[in-house]
């Protein structure tokens, strides 16, 4: 059994973990900073709204997985393809630690992801750059998001 084989079952399988992992990760190598709250509600809310978007895109595309039509290297998911949920949500680390030290580490880790969804057969190449769109957007809400709760809890946050 090859490496990346393995890695990509690994987080196929065991992905909130995988994410659990990541955030982890995230507070380990950003806790220091000044903008560590700020940081952290951000990655938070940009989750969450990866989630339902992501959600909500499945259930109005209803694009089937290619594992559907032919079998991929695990047993297929049930629910749709597009976009893909492992794409949008690891894309979101990467935006958020901009500027940081652990940017690159949670950047080749999205590219990770991204490509063993594609090598599993569970999505094809557009709805993992469908994921990492909706993924991309949600970062840009979040940012709204967390400005406006930002403006009404002052102090709460650093600067």
């Amino acid at each position: 059994m090859d490496i990346l084989y393995s890695i990509s079952l690994f987080a196929h399988y065991n992905y909130i973990l995988v994410l659990f992992i990541g955030d982890a990760i995230f507070v380990l190598l950003n806790l220091k900073r000044r903008d560590f709250r700020y940081k952290l509600m951000l990655l938070t809310v940009s989750f969450a709204i990866s989630f339902l978007l992501t959600d909500l895109a499945k259930g109005f595309y209803k694009v089937e997985r290619p594992c559907q039509l032919i079998a991929g290297k695990v047993e297929c998911p049930k629910t749709y393809g597009f976009p893909s949920l492992h794409a949008s949500t690891s894309i979101v680390f990467p935006l958020v630690a901009l500027g940081t030290n652990s940017f690159i580490i949670f950047y080749l880790a999205a590219i990770f992801i991204a490509v063993s969804r594609i090598y599993l057969g569970v999505h094809t190449l557009d709805q993992v750059v469908g994921g990492l769109c909706v993924g991309i957007v949600s970062y840009f809400i979040g940012i709204y998001v967390v400005g406006r709760i930002k403006h009404y809890f002052r102090g709460v946050f650093v600067e």
